[in-house]
């Protein structure tokens, strides 16, 4: 799995606005889950790579 961390640097976004947009199901390679009053969110790191080039936590992309 992919960290929110991880994954707003990748796309140049901050993390607030990325966890917003998986929250509204913007993306079809995350998820949020709320549990009470708090959220767990899920990326799934092939999916991800697949649709943005993500290549690990250094974040490269491969413009191919």
């Amino acid at each position: 799995m992919v960290s929110i961390a991880d994954a707003s640097k990748h796309l140049g976004m901050d993390k607030q606005t990325l966890r917003v947009l998986i929250q509204k199901g913007a993306y079809p390679w995350a998820s949020a889950y709320k549990i009470s009053n708090h959220y767990y969110y899920s990326i799934i790191e092939k999916q991800f790579a697949e649709a943005t080039g993500y290549k690990g936590k250094e974040g490269s992309v491969d413009n191919g």
